[in-house]
């Protein structure tokens, strides 16, 4: 099975290096968009033939050799995998639109911010850990903001602004949350949330969830 963290590597890579190829040409780095997001539809893919549909049982990968909660800890499983499958072949199929029409506000950054998106959207359905899910939010959401406004219109603009304003209150309440949740069970990582479920049937435990 292929690790989940190449999935991550890859698109933070293609996201950083596509300036580079781009300036030399812009075929080669469309190309690259094209190649990144179909690999993330691929991987996917590959973990559901690997998985055991019957069971479904899944794979938690752990980072830097170390076990939670000194590492990320991403976890790959049937419901994971069928998720990144919808979600990133959402994203190809933009691209391939959006190539397809030739508009000037799809060239350059644009093809960059669609890959932090994607890279985003894809550590949030698979990470295990409030923090991580909190820094691949704030990915998400700031692609998301820059990506609205690459059209450079007045309507694009007061989109882009009104989702930073939304996304900025959603940040800060998802933050407290999480403060009321790590100080009732002393954990972030969700599966040891999961085991201690019964410190969080009261009132304040219910309220940090939602």
């Amino acid at each position: 099975m292929v690790s989940p963290l190449y999935l991550i590597a890859m698109l933070l890579g293609a996201a950083f290096l596509h300036p580079l190829i781009q300036n030399r040409s812009k075929l080669a780095g469309q190309l690259v968009v094209l190649v990144v997001l179909g690999a993330t539809v691929a991987i996917p893919l590959q973990w559901l033939m690997a998985l055991d549909i019957a069971t479904m049982q899944a794979v938690v990968f752990q980072t830097a050799g170390f076990t939670a909660p000194l590492s990320i800890n991403l976890q790959v499983g049937v419901e994971e995998s069928l998720f990144l499958v919808i979600i990133n072949g959402g994203a190809l199929f933009s691209a391939l639109y959006f190539f397809r029409r030739r508009t000037r506000e799809w060239e350059g950054s644009a093809q960059i911010l669609l890959m932090t998106l994607v890279l985003g959207v894809n550590g949030l359905v698979l990470g295990r850990d409030l923090f991580n899910l909190f820094v691949f939010m704030e990915i998400s959401s700031l692609s998301l903001y820059a990506l609205v406004a690459t059209t450079k219109t007045a309507n694009s603009y007061e989109a882009g602004i009104k989702l930073m304003v939304a996304g900025g209150i959603a940040s800060a309440l998802f933050l407290i949350g999480v403060v009321f949740l790590y100080r009732m069970t002393g954990t972030l990582n969700l599966d040891d949330m999961i085991a201690n479920k019964q410190v969080l049937d009261n009132k304040v435990g219910i309220t940090a969830l939602f």
